[in-house]
């Protein structure tokens, strides 16, 4: 079991619940206070470098984070999209998602606001979202994919996940490591 995770709830989500807590961070599903910093990651060219989407305008991310809080909603979420949080500052720091892949499995994102790159955040918070995750009874499997380009993210996911492939992911045009955890069988 990875340390540092300490799950704060279940059930039916409400604003102010936190799902997941690290040393420095909580995370907790999006609120509309969230608005200026999810729009500057969405903005943000070196931020959506490798997630296949475009920046965004203010009024896009205004749309895509009332589709997150609609999703909240829906039984069951078509994905899960939560903010983080440091615990001191109380300042929005990024995203973490969980996102049906296939069957039992599914897939993990983070995405962080770039003046807080280098800080740890994602090393801190990959291992406390896949044990979160892999909490869940939806879930068996988590997978990730990075672009090889993304030096980063891979040597968090090496850390954390065992390699599956190398593939050409025809979508963004570019060359991604496959990784996947699970549940250990007995």
């Amino acid at each position: 079991m990875v340390s540092g995770v300490q799950p704060t709830g279940k059930g039916q989500q409400k604003e102010e619940e936190v799902i997941f807590e690290t040393k420095r961070t909580m995370v907790r599903p999006m609120q509309k206070t969230d608005i200026d910093g999810f729009a500057e990651l969405e903005a943000n060219p070196n931020v959506v470098m490798y997630t296949g989407y475009p920046t965004a305008t203010f009024e896009e991310a205004v749309k895509d984070l009332d589709f997150i809080l609609e999703n909240y909603e829906m039984t069951p979420p078509e994905k899960l999209i939560y903010s983080v949080i440091h615990k001191d500052s109380n300042d929005f720091l990024g995203t973490v998602a969980l996102l049906p892949y296939k069957d039992k499995t599914w897939e993990i994102g983070y995405r962080f606001l770039e003046r807080h790159w280098g800080k740890g955040y994602a090393s801190e918070l990959v291992p406390a979202l896949i044990q979160y995750g892999l909490s869940q009874p939806q879930i068996d499997k988590i997978y990730a994919e990075a672009d090889v380009k993304n030096t980063a993210s891979i040597k968090i996911l090496e850390r954390n996940m065992e390699f599956q492939d190398e593939v050409w992911n025809e979508k963004i045009g570019c060359r991604d490591r496959q990784y996947i955890c699970g549940h250990i069988s007995t």
